[in-house]
């Protein structure tokens, strides 16, 4: 089980770094064109391209938190299960399930590491034979 419990550890950490990268790149790209739809509206003096990069940067902002927050879980469970700690298998499943509907690389980081600390669990309690 230690060599499962490394695996979906790493799958964990894998997925929180994934998600978090995600979401600052999310960040960047929604927070630059919501800078050049402000420059656009200082030069034609309108209020529209200013209230569409509002609304730009915003949606942008919201997915960026929403992103932050599902990595930074699989980041804890990930390292807490490589430091052997059993708190981390409750958090990676949290982490894991909530990923799923990330598609196609939560889905799939996700799912992978949900099976991954769920066969470790069922046979944590059996010795080789």
């Amino acid at each position: 089980p230690k060599v499962v419990d490394w695996l979906s550890a790493g799958m964990l950490l894998t997925l929180g770094l994934s998600q978090v990268l995600m979401g600052l790149m999310i960040l960047a790209f929604a927070l630059g064109f919501g800078g050049l739809f402000g420059i656009v509206a200082a030069q034609e003096e309108s209020l529209e391209p200013l209230i569409g990069g509002a609304i730009f940067g915003g949606f942008g902002l919201l997915f960026a938190v929403i992103l932050l927050f599902q990595g930074l879980p699989a980041l804890v469970g990930g390292f807490a299960m490589f430091s052997g700690k059993d708190w981390g298998r409750v958090v990676g499943l949290v982490a894991a399930a909530l990923s799923l509907p990330n598609m196609p690389v939560g889905t799939i980081l996700g799912g992978t590491a949900l099976c991954l600390i769920l066969y470790g669990w069922s046979q944590r309690g059996k010795q080789p034979a």
